[in-house]
């Protein structure tokens, strides 16, 4: 539980080498991030903007420098405010969670926590107390063996993806069940990262089987019609591809006229697709050209021996991927203003380390890009330690949700104040 209020000012702009609210300053009691209130307000107006917006073979690509137009201003950036968390190391049986693995928000702020451990999901107001509960372990119809996905229907209902099983249930906003799906693909493995709705049904985003697409439709009764929109590799073909299927990366969906993604190694480049066609690309200038290092062993058990000295491993078959990741995005959202926020994760440091010595070690700053609506580059700002948040949703009033999961797994609720 918190048992101190502190703070610590972000850090200036420049490149990196139970549930209650929370009462005083904004605390980030979960690592070592606590973040200051307020932050100058600041117009629209590109003055003093350094970058360069052209037209290149029909896409409109947006150049930044790597400082944005408040940080040359001298202007306070951005800054996290914590409101709240949900969930407890010793407290009450639905306070207490298992293992988190998705969080859905509706249009009343009512909060769905569903824990993949304990293959149930749990019911929360928008302040964060406890309403009900539902499903359980197995296989039959509204059972679950693996949640990974949660979302809310265009008629509210909730809409729960699981992977084990490569199926979806559908519950009221009760949590009566009403439906479960066949399996999506008796072939190949469906393992998405979000569920959207259009106005043609179901928009999954997330590799499937050996493809490259990274989001598909569906339509209402979930047959699937077809794939768009391509992963293109940063470096290792074969490594990316292996990876997506845990991680595509992060869009911000807004129907399939307007839709942001960034890779989950940050290649400095935000892209914005409408009707399913690149026409902006936003970049930023940075020291951080390369987003990961890999090293590809094909002896599977001398990899299994080093895999605690790196950041991530991947096994498939004959062969396994080790490495670094230097430069992830964590989160991209629009702002309710139409301002554009890129969550990064910024690694200290390219040398192998001891899984041991990871836990007395924090590796990573969190920072953030802020961008207006057409890409200009407001803000860049390194906030400090990364706590390892997971950033699932915002809601429509920039509310951010996140799972957390140091000392005990938990929902943070936190805003963005600028």
């Amino acid at each position: 539980m918190i048992t101190a209020e502190w703070m610590v000012c972000p850090l200036r702009p420049k490149e990196a080498s139970g549930s209650r609210p929370l009462r005083g300053r904004a605390l980030l009691s979960i690592a070592a991030l606590a973040l200051v209130l307020g932050g100058a307000s600041c117009g629209r107006k590109s003055a003093g903007w350094q970058g360069t917006i052209q037209v290149e073979n029909g896409v409109t690509v947006v150049r930044n420098p790597a400082r944005g137009i408040w940080d040359m201003q001298g202007r306070t950036g951005p800054s996290l405010v914590i409101e709240r968390q949900i969930g407890a190391l010793d407290g009450p049986a639905e306070l207490t969670f298992a293992g988190i693995s998705d969080i859905a928000v509706n249009a009343k702020g009512e909060i769905y926590v569903a824990d993949r451990r304990l293959a149930e999901i749990r019911k929360f107001d928008k302040d964060g107390r406890y309403l009900l509960s539902f499903g359980r372990k197995g296989q039959g119809p509204g059972e679950f063996q693996s949640i990974r996905v949660l979302s809310i229907g265009s008629r509210d209902e909730v809409i729960v993806f699981d992977d084990m099983l490569g199926r979806v249930s559908l519950f009221s906003k009760n949590g009566e069940f009403r439906t479960t799906t066949r399996r999506l693909s008796e072939k190949e493995w469906i393992s998405p990262a979000r569920i959207f709705c259009s106005d043609r049904g179901y928009v999954l985003f997330g590799k499937i089987g050996d493809g490259l697409k990274l989001f598909h439709e569906f339509r209402e009764d979930w047959s699937l019609t077809g794939s768009f929109i391509d992963y293109e590799p940063i470096d290792n073909k074969d490594f990316e591809a292996a990876w997506l299927n845990s991680s595509p990366g992060y869009c911000d969906f807004q129907g399939l006229g307007d839709i942001l993604y960034v890779k989950p190694f940050f290649d400095n480049r935000v892209l914005l697709y409408k009707d399913k066609r690149l026409t902006r690309i936003i970049e930023r200038d940075s020291n951080s050209k390369k987003p990961y290092e890999v090293e590809v062993f094909h002896d599977v058990q001398r990899a299994l021996g080093l895999q605690r000295q790196h950041d991530f491993a991947s096994f498939g078959g004959d062969v396994a991927y080790l490495g670094q990741a230097l430069l992830t995005s964590r989160g991209l959202y629009r702002m309710p203003a139409g301002d554009i926020v890129n969550f990064l994760s910024i690694r200290k440091g390219t040398a192998p380390v001891d899984a041991a010595e990871r836990k007395d070690r924090n590796l990573w700053d969190l920072a953030i890009e802020l961008y207006d609506p057409e890409g200009r580059l407001l803000s860049y700002t390194v906030f400090g330690p990364d706590p390892g948040l997971n950033i699932r949703r915002m809601d429509a009033n920039g509310l951010f949700y996140a799972i957390e999961q140091k000392d005990f797994p938990k929902i943070v609720t936190f805003r963005l104040n600028y």
